[in-house]
């Protein structure tokens, strides 16, 4: 009898849910947007690049998808485009946390942590990871902590691809039109201190923890 009863309990409970517009099928460790990330002097940064709004990539080595500074909308890091090409870049002084595309408790890095990540490592190493040219960040103890892809980058309709070089988003902005500050390593061991992109273009984003 209490079998039935707790079954009875279990069904009915299932349909109340589902008529709230609740859902008992989340998985909060959806690997899409669920990451533990490694720490790195001070600041926990995600082991994948961001996919669409809100969504990590498959693996360390996946470009994701390509973003415009301080824009919400994904582009495709491969293939052709659909749909309008901003050309007018985003104004600002920082990637606005509404147009963040990072997931939950996740944001957008800053200069100061992009320099800090690069400054701090003790090792940086080029390899691969997932079949795929990149960096690899870490410690003494622990070289192979964070893995950076090459992934190129787009504008327009024009995807220009890299073999040896890697360019990611900061939060960070002049406030002006024109170019933003990025994150920008070379084969085999080049980071380049001030670098910067046009903020119209299309590059890949790695996330830092809130």
């Amino acid at each position: 009898m209490k079998k039935i009863l707790y079954a009875l309990l279990t069904l009915v409970l299932g349909l109340v849910l589902s008529s709230s517009g609740c859902s008992t099928t989340v998985d909060p460790f959806d690997p899409g947007i669920y990451d533990e990330g490694v720490t790195i002097n001070g600041v926990k940064w995600a082991t994948r690049n961001v996919d669409a709004v809100g969504k990590f990539a498959a693996n360390a080595g996946s470009a994701g998808m390509f973003y415009q500074w301080n824009i919400k909308k994904a582009w495709p890091a491969t293939g052709p485009i659909t749909g309008t090409w901003p050309t007018t870049p985003a104004g600002g002084t920082t990637w606005a946390a509404s147009n963040d595309p990072c997931p939950d408790s996740w944001r957008v890095p800053t200069k100061a942590e992009c320099e800090s990540l690069v400054a701090a490592t003790v090792t940086k190493t080029w390899g691969t990871s997932h079949g795929k040219n990149g960096h690899w960040f870490g410690t003494a103890s622990e070289p192979y902590l964070l893995f950076l892809p090459v992934t190129g980058y787009r504008w327009e309709t024009v995807l220009y691809e890299e073999v040896d070089r890697g360019t990611y988003w900061s939060s960070t902005g002049t406030g002006e039109p024109g170019d933003a500050p990025t994150m920008d390593f070379q084969y085999p061991n080049y980071f380049l201190k001030h670098s910067s992109a046009h903020k119209a273009c299309g590059l890949p984003v790695r996330c830092v923890k809130k």
